[in-house]
């Protein structure tokens, strides 16, 4: 589990407290903070984690290292690794991200790239934030 310091003189930390996890997570964006609502409020979602692991892959013929945003278990046993971009960012790291896709295939994962504009969708996102919000603070 890659570990995100508690405080950053270079980016910004994002801590949200999570019924799921029964932790408070660090997140690096708002984006995964909205992600992370999402999977508290999703049913078939059962846990969630950030950061989860690193791993090793080759891409265009060098080792890089990868950390996903969040490793998510579902109710149907399926496994989600998923990655917040930036919609306009995801265009241009298509191919790394079908490289990823393959990787995690092979290990019975299934990863998945989450735009911030599918996580701010307008109604959705207030929804939940303002249901997050009476929960955690009732």
């Amino acid at each position: 589990m890659r570990t995100i310091p508690r405080h950053s003189k270079v980016s910004n930390i994002y801590r949200i407290k999570s019924l799921k996890a029964k932790t408070v997570l660090r997140c690096e964006s708002e984006a995964e903070v909205g992600e992370c609502i999402r999977q508290e409020f999703d049913k078939n979602t059962i846990s969630y984690m950030t950061q989860p692991f690193t791993i090793s892959y080759l891409f265009n013929g060098k080792k890089r290292k990868y950390t996903p945003d969040l490793l998510v278990k579902r109710k149907n046993g399926i496994w989600l690794v998923i990655e917040v971009k930036p919609f306009e960012q995801i265009e241009g790291l298509k191919k790394k991200f079908e490289v990823l896709r393959r990787v995690f295939a092979s290990a019975g994962l299934q990863f998945v790239v989450v735009s911030d504009k599918e996580i701010y969708a307008q109604s959705t996102y207030h929804s939940l934030n303002r249901k997050y919000q009476e929960k955690m603070y009732a």
